[in-house]
């Protein structure tokens, strides 16, 4: 069989985003290849992926905050010297790269982009694959983007959204080479398992008749001060609990993130319910196909609900949330801007027009997944 090498985001790194995105490139593209996957945890991955060929571990990855944090520009050469070049004869026996989807294009290209200088040294034709882009105003990183992008062996980059695709493009990267194939996540289905992750208490809740909203949001990065928590904990207050019920969802990254210490905040009554422990993304799926309604500032859990057609309510903190909205036709609030009455007014216009409104979610959702799926088969046609 074919060897597929999966790079990208820090694979392991337990973010639930950046494993759907992992799990969906395996799950398309095993049938056809052995996969390697470079990885800042090799043993989670062995453990979750037994038939995965390879492991590749980063060491540009170091145990910080977050549990595992790139290393700065000043170190590469060392990285390099520890990491890349045992791996270079490894790579003489791969067919293809896949460079596989997250915003770390823009957030991280010095260390994320140098496997594909590294595939570039021994002829390993790259995809780049579901790529997410933010704006980039430094003009060493776009010029670096583009000096990269535009090499021989990569050989097309698939972009999460036309947003990103325009983006890329205005750093000069050949028009030719750039199409659009969404999120690999949307080609994920929902697996029923959330039992174990909910009291008693929250299983009733979940099985009840009450319109059931997903809270899903980044403690670590967005909440500020004491003022929006407070602001969140009255907007659940203010929902009345016969008719609403609200389920608080763990999405990464592993021991080091603060998001369970923010979301245990708001248990105030006996309508709120948590996952205690994060989540399979196929469980995550099926748990958002329960939902009603998602609220929440991390984009994948936003994709999870979309592909069972559940609207949401982006709370924005970077422009991938702000481009999925406008993709979908669905509202969001930035903390700034974030009150009582405003998120309350947003639910009500959301479930007035209900029907409606998740019919157009779920049509969309099909079609890009469709749309990601005839272009998996045009990687395996022509470059597999």
């Amino acid at each position: 069989m074919k060897k597929i090498l999966v790079c990208g985001p820090v694979y392991g790194h337990h973010n639930i985003g950046d494993e759907a995105i992992l799990e969906s490139i395996i799950l398309q593209f095993s049938d056809i290849a052995n996969i390697s996957v470079i990885t800042a945890d090799s043993e989670w991955i062995e453990k979750k992926y037994p038939n995965v060929e390879r492991i590749v571990t980063d060491t540009m990855y170091s145990k910080r905050k977050w549990g595992l944090t790139a290393s700065p520009r000043r170190k590469l050469l060392q990285s390099f010297k520890n990491s890349y070049f045992p791996n270079l004869k490894f790579l003489n026996s791969i067919n293809l790269m896949i460079w596989g989807g997250g915003t770390i294009l823009s957030e991280c290209p010095w260390h994320s982009l140098h496997w594909v200088e590294l595939a570039r040294k021994k002829n390993v034709p790259v995809i780049i694959w579901g790529a997410g882009m933010a704006s980039v105003d430094d003009i060493q990183t776009r010029q670096y983007i583009k000096k990269v992008c535009n090499y021989d062996n990569v050989k097309f980059i698939y972009c999460r959204d036309e947003f990103t695709a325009q983006r890329i493009k205005e750093c000069g990267v050949e028009v030719d080479k750039i199409g659009v194939c969404y999120d690999p996540v949307f080609a994920l289905s929902g697996k029923n398992n959330v039992d174990k992750y909910l009291t008693e208490s929250g299983n009733d809740l979940l099985n009840g008749n009450t319109k059931k909203i997903c809270r899903s949001l980044s403690g670590e990065k967005d909440i500020k001060d004491n003022r929006h928590i407070e602001v969140i904990k009255k907007f659940i207050e203010q929902l009345p609990s016969e008719k609403y019920s609200f389920f608080l969802l763990l999405t990464g990254c592993g021991e080091h993130c603060k998001d369970r210490e923010y979301l245990r905040q708001l248990l105030i009554n006996d309508n709120v319910a948590m996952i205690n422990s994060e989540m399979e993304p196929s469980e995550a799926i099926y748990l958002m196909e329960k939902m009603d309604l998602i609220i929440s500032s991390r984009l994948h859990c936003t994709i999870f609900g979309a592909i069972s057609g559940i609207p949401s309510i982006g709370i924005i903190r970077s422009e991938k949330q702000t481009d999925f909205a406008r993709l979908f036709g669905l509202p969001t609030i930035s903390f700034d801007c974030m009150s009582v009455k405003n998120m309350v007014d947003m639910v009500d216009d959301i479930f007035s027009d209900y029907e409606s409104i998740t019919k157009e979610v779920n049509n969309k959702a099909e079609q890009l997944k469709f749309i990601h799926l005839a272009a998996v088969q045009e990687v395996k046609k022509k470059w597999l």
